[in-house]
């Protein structure tokens, strides 16, 4: 006789895990189909959500669908708690038994109980006899009964991982969720709204804002435009699709609602009012191209051994920094200095292609005349950079007359590019102070080539010689021989030339009125004792014809007027006047011009130490600049 009640106390630990393992996967069975379904019908109704089929469906065609759902999904889950029913032990045992092929059904035995002497011998060595042959049925060989459909039961967890990743990665999943479970009556006859759009290009693009064409299926529009868009009347809820995003309109009244986005790749443009689509459009954007530049004409050296860059460059909106990079062609190790930077000023045209000159003054730096190579560097607003072709050519240098000059610029070339130690420079510099020339014109001359000598000669090994010293006697150096070759011309010459140089700077970065004030005040005081030494007679040999090709390098003729003065310092107050009005471009042509002038008058072309063809109210010079500025 089977007995049911028979406590689990009595068996084997491997026998109660076998029990109910087998009772989990009857369980299992009964229920798993009712999940398949429960679970299959919740992925259509996801899908629909998803693809918005809902959106397509008028009210009552839309709560018809959400009812008919709701009902599949109740009847699948009250199937599945039908379903469910606690399995008995017999029941457990005979699964293991069936799945194991025992026919004589050892497991299940064990739960028989005798009618009488329950303790006899016999039916103890029946019992064990029973319970060995149960130990021996192995879990491995548990089947489930739609192992033909779904083997391992693997279809489950991948849809339950697929709908999961699908869901997660989907974007806008809240809005259209509520959109599907919250139909809305929309009536038959729909008002949309009125809607205007305008694509607004980067400010540095120089493009005007655009109006959007009504019933335009493309637009082209510049990187980084934004897009206003505006809606006027209709009913509805206002939605902006762009960018894979979707934004809600802002209301500004009763009638008028508005938003804004930026478009920064190609996308569609849609508009929409109460799930109606009344405006789109497919976008392209242009994307920004780097900048252009090059060399219009290798550079040159002027007849005062100052750069001439003429340069041609052009982008597609516009070019924000010109700069200009020098290297040594043959780099020198004991130097510090790896390379010379400069901007070159934007003179920026109507024209697709622009084309600049720039006079820059390298002949003091201790480069001048060695190998070196020379490249331009362009960049437009966004960080674009591009570069010109490598040019090589020797750094220009400042041509040199007097052999004394001469003599000074030589030791300062081996001083600065560490050709001959310091000490033995400044032995060679109190030679040359002895000069007889310079005892009797020039003393001044010989005091700075004594105080540059003396610091040079503090220490046998240099350890008293600082980098702070050594670039004042360069600098001293430089000084001493401009004074010995021209006087005080050349160093006003070089006063002006650096204060043109400072304000081409400043008008071309956008400076500060304070600070572009305060160049002009500079190249005012420079001009004014450039122009008084060029009135003073010059004592050279004899005159130099200029055989240079440059702007104003030609030597003065004829025809020189009695305010040629007065004219180049109106011109620098009209640089002035242009500055403060905010015209920095004119200013700056008015600069350049200036410039041409200044760095085309060939003192040594002039004659002046015999007077030749000057006249008694105006020297040579000043007849030479009258004719420049005509």
């Amino acid at each position: 006789m089977k007995n049911r009640n028979i406590i689990s106390k009595s068996l084997p630990l491997s026998l109660i895990i076998k029990l109910n393992v087998a009772r989990i996967i009857i369980i299992w069975e009964g229920i798993a189909k009712y999940i398949y379904r429960s679970i299959l019908i919740l992925l259509i109704f996801s899908m629909v959500i998803l693809t918005e089929i809902f959106s397509y469906l008028d009210f009552w065609a839309h709560v018809t669908l959400l009812i008919t759902f709701f009902i599949i999904f109740l009847i699948s889950l009250l199937s599945l708690i039908s379903r469910m029913h606690w399995p008995s032990k017999i029941d457990c045992a005979k699964r293991i038994e069936n799945d194991n092929r025992k026919e004589n059904m050892p497991f299940s035995s064990l739960f028989d109980k005798p009618i009488q002497n329950e303790k006899s011998i016999l039916w103890k060595e029946h019992y064990n006899r029973i319970l060995k042959l149960s130990l021996s049925l192995s879990l491995k060989k548990l089947k489930f009964s739609n192992l033909n459909n779904d083997p391992l039961l693997i279809r489950l967890p991948v849809i339950i991982i697929f709908l999961f990743i699908f869901m997660s990665f989907n974007s806008d999943l809240d809005r259209k969720v509520q959109a599907a479970l919250s139909p809305e009556k929309i009536n038959n006859q729909f008002e949309s709204g009125v809607f205007t759009g305008w694509i607004n290009p980067p400010e540095y693009t120089g493009i005007q804002p655009a109006l959007i064409p009504e019933g335009s299926n493309s637009l082209m529009v510049p990187k980084g435009s934004s897009l206003s868009a505006r809606v006027f009347g209709g009913e509805g809820k206002l939605e902006l699709a762009i960018n894979n995003t979707t934004q809600d309109f802002i209301k500004i009244d009763e009638k008028n609602s508005a938003i804004e986005s930026i478009i920064d790749q190609n996308t569609d443009l849609i508009v929409s009012q109460a799930q109606n689509i009344i405006f789109k459009s497919k976008i392209k954007i242009i994307e920004d191209q780097p900048p252009l530049v090059d060399f219009l004409e290798d550079p040159k050296s002027t007849i005062k051994g100052v750069m001439d860059i003429n340069y041609i460059f052009s982008d597609d909106y516009d070019v924000t920094k010109l700069s200009t990079k020098i290297v040594l062609k043959k780099p020198i190790e004991s130097l510090k200095i790896e390379e010379i930077n400069f901007k070159l000023p934007i003179n920026k045209s109507d024209e697709i292609q622009s084309i600049g000159q720039y006079y820059y003054d390298l002949s003091e730096h201790i480069w001048a005349g060695l190998p070196v190579k020379i490249v331009l560097i362009a960049e437009d607003f966004i960080g674009q950079k591009s570069k010109s072709t490598e040019i090589e050519m020797l750094l220009p240098e400042k041509p040199f007359k007097n052999l004394i000059a001469i003599s000074i610029i030589n030791q300062r070339k081996n001083l600065s590019l560490k050709k001959e130690k310091p000490f033995e420079v400044g032995k060679v510099l109190v030679d040359i102070a002895a000069s007889k020339f310079l005892e009797e014109n020039l003393p001044v001359a010989k005091d700075w080539l004594l105080e540059a000598s003396d610091i040079l000669l503090e220490s046998k090994d240099n350890s008293l010689l600082t980098s702070e010293k050594n670039s004042f006697v360069i600098d001293l150096l430089w000084k001493t021989a401009l004074f010995v070759e021209s006087g005080q011309l050349s160093i006003a010459e070089n006063e002006l030339r650096r204060a043109q140089q400072d304000l081409e700077e400043a008008l071309s970065d956008g400076g500060n009125g304070a600070e572009i004030q305060e160049m002009i005040n500079n190249l005012d005081n420079a001009l004014a004792k450039y122009l008084d030494e060029l009135e003073k007679p010059q004592e050279i040999d004899a005159p130099q014809v200029s055989e240079s090709d440059d702007p104003g390098d030609r030597g003065g003729e004829n025809g020189a007027q009695s305010n040629e003065r007065e004219n180049l310092e109106e011109k620098l107050e009209d640089i002035a006047e242009l500055t403060a009005s905010g015209s920095l471009d004119e200013a700056q042509d008015q600069l350049d011009e200036m410039q041409d002038i200044s760095e085309g008058v060939d003192r040594d072309a002039l004659g002046e130490a015999m007077g030749e063809q000057e006249t008694d109210s105006q020297p040579m010079a000043m007849q030479q600049i009258s004719e420049m500025m005509q």
